[in-house]
């Protein structure tokens, strides 16, 4: 399968934070009127294992997974979401709590999300 495109994403109605994950590149928004956000580049590495940790996850049923709380419904925690592209399809988790992804995409949100602040930092 080839990934062209990972995207998390978490707002409140003041709030929003997209992290976006391309093969040589991330692009990190916190403005949800920017039309695009800071580009950084990434090591092939990187981008290897996010598609590693894809890999353990089932995309065919990345819509049907259980969030572990739903705080996000009455305003607890920001809406969440995962979305991972391919040249032929997308693929969109239902949403969830930002800070309390669903068990099965744990791994790789957690990763994306350190690797966005790794890179911020840099």
């Amino acid at each position: 399968m080839d990934i062209t495109e990972i995207k998390y994403t978490a707002s409140t109605r003041g709030y929003f934070y997209q992290v976006m994950a391309m093969p040589t590149m991330l692009q990190i928004t916190m403005d949800r009127t920017s039309e695009s956000g800071q580009l950084y580049a990434i090591e092939i590495e990187e981008w290897d294992t996010l598609l590693g940790l894809i890999e353990d996850i089932e995309l065919k049923k990345l819509d049907n997974i259980e969030p572990a709380t739903t705080w996000q419904e009455v305003d607890r925690a920001p809406i969440a979401g995962l979305v991972v592209k391919t040249l032929e399809k997308k693929f969109e988790s239902p949403n969830f709590d930002h800070g309390n992804p669903p068990a099965e995409i744990r791994p790789l949100v957690d990763a994306l999300l350190e690797l966005a602040e790794r890179t911020i930092e840099k």
